[in-house]
């Protein structure tokens, strides 16, 4: 609900707009129907757009229609090589440069089975995260790519071990967008039990979020004294444990 509130408060015309609020409605309730209604209308969205954001929505549209092949034609006449890196999972992201187009390409690959192909991207991910200025926002992130790099040319074990080392470089105790990628790197490796804890856990944990900012927002909302009545109601930090299929999720996960 609050991330249709605050696209409504985007002038409808405004170019992405209205295939952006198909999107956020299909990855909260599953319902694709905002996404059919606007059929041959998505290309006219794109166009309007800068390309670096058509090309990611472009991604996801296609990804959530499963259209594969269109998504590899698009992804193999993409003009860059790298992705700007917003969300993961729908959640905010910070202090990533960007991911390495292979990247997408590298999870179509093992969705088609082409390991010929999936090698050749795995080098160039490797490539690409080795090429990065290190920080300790994007630490994590470079793992994983690592992780990915390894999963793409068949070497389960080291990926499945960088997997886990990039949630623990994650920022703050747990980072829910590095658990959502680790976790597909984890089922891809056959380590699908662990995969779908970490997707439980994570998916526990947002709800518990939002429930604690719905409480606190009408705390301060019948509170003559607000600021301290937001702060009794949002309370301490808890940990939380938590559902999903976590290689069917993965396997195109989002950037």
């Amino acid at each position: 609900m609050e991330a249709l509130k605050a696209i409504d408060l985007v002038p409808p015309h405004a170019p992405g707009v209205s295939l952006q609020r198909a999107y956020i409605v299909y990855a909260t309730t599953g319902t694709d129907r905002a996404l059919q209604a606007l059929g041959s209308e998505v290309d006219a969205v794109l166009a309007q757009m800068a390309p670096a954001d058509a090309l990611a929505l472009q991604i996801v549209h296609l990804r959530q229609r499963n259209r594969i092949a269109a998504l590899k034609d698009i992804l193999a006449a993409a003009p860059s090589k790298v992705l700007r890196v917003a969300a993961i999972a729908d959640l905010p992201v910070f202090g990533i440069a960007g991911s390495p187009i292979e990247s997408e390409r590298g999870w179509i690959d093992l969705l088609l089975g082409d390991k010929r192909q999936a090698a050749k991207s795995a080098r160039a991910v490797r490539a690409f995260a080795a090429g990065q200025i290190e920080t300790p926002w994007n630490r994590w992130f470079l793992c994983y790519l690592t992780a990915q790099a390894h999963l793409l040319a068949g070497e389960a074990p080291p990926a499945a071990a960088s997997a886990r080392q990039a949630l623990a470089l994650a920022p703050g105790a747990r980072c829910v967008p590095a658990e959502f990628m680790v976790a597909r790197v984890l089922a891809w490796a056959g380590a699908e039990d662990e995969a779908l804890a970490l997707l439980e856990r994570a998916g526990r944990r947002s709800a518990r979020r939002r429930a604690d900012r719905d409480r606190a927002r009408s705390a301060l909302h019948r509170s003559a004294g607000g600021a301290s009545a937001f702060r009794g109601a949002a309370g301490p930090p808890r940990s939380a444990d938590g559902g999903n299929r976590a290689r069917d999720r993965g396997a195109g996960g989002e950037i």
